[in-house]
């Protein structure tokens, strides 16, 4: 650490770097921390454990790429719920290259070229750039560049610009600065992403060689394409992932991105079939294969869960699947479609333990088990942790049963999987309550929705069930549900449902618990057992249960599942009460960790 990146490190706290000055092993006793809490809320993954988080080097001067915003003349990132830009003038974790691009575009800024008109001007200031990609490439395959880093840069404009104004910037930023490589601009949406679809190069070539490591095969780098922060520590991660995957002959690569992985394996002489949503980026690694003369590598362009889902209906097989899913982790579907095509081996990467541990936990009960997790600090000074999960095949966990007697189960159904067997799902609940020890001719009293968690009766032979079905419609039946928007207090919706061609007389009755972020978490009580009852009663006073795909609201359900780890309805049935000829029966199920977590999540924003 040099003396100037002291100061910085002492001085300011950085939006992006909030650990900087924390000494290093506090920083990684902190990041595996992050990783055991996220796994304490479910049981399933009590046994799991958890490596130490190795060093990364160096721990500064690292950062490959910075998506940088721009407003006046400052140049840094968004202070921590604001759009107000904290300028990270000396930023000790850029690697040098990038470093020196991004201090050439702030002097740039301050003293624009006429010439260069909007394209180097703040859109605040009346012109037309909002921000500025920095993307470092290494062993470019350019004369005079090989072996060097170089940086493409690409400006991202609220606006349309001439082309003379956008090659003047060009040449501005260039002029002085021998890092630069190449030059585009890109027409921003109206998201929050810092990129739009559209990029137009401006100058030098619009794809060079990059490597994560000497000796690792190269990439096709593009401006705004993907690349992992820390070229060392993501090396040290595909060689343990390499070496974990050693004699697999077929290797499914899920969200394979621009394909280092990918060409790694296939490099090591795997069979890889990579996946991946975004064409050009899994084009180009198969260009890059061919170009290295790497066989063996196939590619798919499409969305994992439907090619996992059709593999999986063809009754395929794989050796190993590796995934290194976004932010909010994988699909149920997905996950059911991972089981399903009985891998040896599956090889989790996440960048978010929260999600990781949702997704562990669900393929614990299909049969795949994290034994062990490996963290590493792949943003070091940064909170961010990534993960290494190791699964291979187990026996699921069994059932959490909540009581029994000599004609009664009654347990805590899991989500993701229906009552009874259905063609959609590879468990039920039913199949593992038949598991238990003399319950092989167990029948469900009541069914709960694939979705639903919570109290759920099985009889353990047929002949028991109309005794405990009677109790149970004229019983007390208590879900939790959380539903989009402020409900009233209290309230009663009585509304028929239709159902089998009758309209029947339906009542259920609600009261609020808590306000969370910006939506209810409300106590439901049915007082019949309708299909869909609480759903549909719901969604028809404007009030749908968030994660409801059926009846719900589409951009909510989708906001709750990037944000706050949302992957089901959220409604549990958590009281049963029932009056029985041997007396009052009384049933309940606290909140499952999943949904604590989404409660959790949404107090956070």
């Amino acid at each position: 650490m040099r003396a100037r990146d002291v100061v910085m490190a002492s001085e300011h706290v950085c939006p992006g770097c909030p650990r900087i000055g924390v000494v290093e092993e506090t920083q990684r006793a902190e990041k595996r921390a992050q990783v055991e809490h996220a796994l304490q809320r479910f049981a399933e993954l009590a046994r799991v454990t958890i490596d130490e988080v190795p060093r990364a080097e160096p721990p500064l001067r690292y950062r490959t790429r910075a998506k940088l915003m721009v407003q006046g003349t400052s140049l840094g990132l968004f202070r921590e719920g604001t759009h107000d830009v904290v300028d990270t003038v000396d930023c000790p974790v850029l690697a040098p290259a990038v470093h020196e691009v991004a201090a050439r575009v702030r002097a740039l800024l301050d003293d624009p070229p006429r010439d260069a008109g909007a394209v180097l001007r703040a859109s605040d200031r009346g012109g037309a750039l909002a921000a500025v990609d920095l993307r470092e490439v290494v062993d470019a395959g350019v004369a005079g560049l090989r072996g060097h880093a170089s940086v493409l840069v690409t400006f991202a404009l609220d606006r349309e610009v001439s082309e003379r104004e956008a090659r003047a910037a060009a040449d501005a930023v260039r002029n002085g600065c021998a890092s630069v490589a190449s030059v585009a601009i890109n027409l921003r949406g109206r998201g929050p992403q810092v990129l739009g679809a559209e990029t137009r190069l401006v100058w030098g070539p619009g794809e060079l060689r990059d490597r994560i490591a000497p000796g690792a095969p190269w990439t096709l780098a593009t401006h705004g394409s993907f690349v992992q922060a820390h070229r060392g520590v993501a090396a040290a991660m595909h060689d343990a992932i390499v070496a974990a995957l050693e004699g697999a002959p077929r290797v499914i690569e899920l969200f394979a991105g621009s394909g280092a992985l990918a060409l790694r394996l296939a490099s090591s002489g795997a069979r890889v079939h990579a996946i991946e949503a975004f064409a050009p980026a899994i084009e180009n690694a198969k260009r890059a294969a061919d170009a290295q003369r790497i066989g063996g590598l196939s590619i798919e362009i499409g969305d994992a869960t439907a090619a996992l889902v059709a593999m999986a209906a063809r009754g395929e097989r794989a050796d190993a699947i590796v995934l290194d899913p976004p932010r909010r982790g994988v699909p149920p579907e997905l996950r059911a479609a991972i089981a399903a095509l009985a891998p040896a081996r599956v090889v989790y990467v996440a960048c978010d333990p929260e999600t990781l541990a949702r997704d562990l936990a669900h393929l614990a009960r299909l049969g795949l088990a994290a034994r062990r997790l490996s963290p590493y600090d792949l943003m070091p000074q940064s909170a961010h942790v990534e993960t290494i999960a190791w699964l291979e095949p187990s026996a699921p966990p069994p059932v959490r049963v909540l009581h029994e007697d000599e004609r009664l189960i009654v347990i805590d159904k899991d989500p993701h999987e229906p009552t009874t067997p259905h063609p959609e799902h590879p468990i039920s609940a039913l199949a593992r309550v038949r598991a238990l020890p003399g319950a092989e001719h167990a029948v469900p009293v009541h069914r709960l929705d694939a979705g639903t968690s919570g109290v759920c009766l099985f009889a353990r032979r047929p002949e028991h069930v109309e005794p405990f079905a009677r109790a149970l419609a004229t019983g007390r039946k208590r879900y939790l549900a959380l539903v989009r928007g402020v409900t009233h207090g209290k309230g009663i919706v009585r509304r028929a449902l239709r159902e089998e061609g009758r309209d029947l007389p339906s009542t259920t009755r609600f009261t609020r618990r808590a306000i969370v972020g910006g939506h209810s978490l409300v106590r439901a009580a049915p007082d019949e057992g309708r299909t869909h009852q609480i759903r549909r009663h719901l969604a028809s006073i404007g009030h749908p249960l968030l994660g409801d795909a059926r009846y719900g609201h589409a951009p909510s359900n989708r906001h709750l599942w990037e944000r706050a780890a949302l992957d089901r309805p959220f409604l549990h049935c958590e009281r049963i009460e029932l009056a029985l000829e041997s007396g009052p029966l009384v049933l309940e199920s606290g909140l499952p960790a999943d949904l604590a977590l989404v409660l959790e999540r949404l107090s956070r924003s």
